[in-house]
């Protein structure tokens, strides 16, 4: 069932989904999305929609500084979403046992962090621990 923003935001995983993400702790958002779908048999797309709507107020923010030519280029994390929509494409090729691994991956990326050995936009504010 589709369900608004405001319907989502009550859902108990909503609020601790929000805490990892500004936490920037990958670990802990995949563990809560797969205990969504492993352990509480929620359907993939309901939980990658909170998912997605606790992702969504950060993926314009800032969050890997990386040099190109000298100049300073802010990269934002809009691509995770992309990743999470590719995942379900990719899930019917593996294994049953490995279908849900493109979708763990990706949702550990949808965390605003550095992954790639660069530094972190930490003073942007919407990126900030509040």
């Amino acid at each position: 069932m589709l369900r608004n923003r405001d319907e989502i935001s009550e859902d108990k995983s909503f609020a601790l989904l929000t805490d990892a993400i500004l936490q920037r702790d990958q670990p802990r958002t995949a563990d809560l999305f797969h205990q969504m779908v492993a352990r509480d048999g929620r359907p993939i797309g309901e939980a990658l929609s909170v998912v997605t709507a606790a992702e969504a107020p950060f993926v314009n923010v800032p969050c890997h500084i990386n040099i190109r030519d000298g100049a300073i280029a802010l990269t934002n994390n809009d691509h995770t979403l992309l990743g999470l929509r590719a995942s379900t494409y990719l899930m019917p090729y593996l294994p049953e046992k490995y279908r849900l691994l493109p979708l763990l991956q990706s949702v550990w990326y949808t965390v605003p962090v550095s992954t790639s050995g660069t530094s972190c936009c930490s003073s942007t504010p919407a990126a900030t621990p509040r």
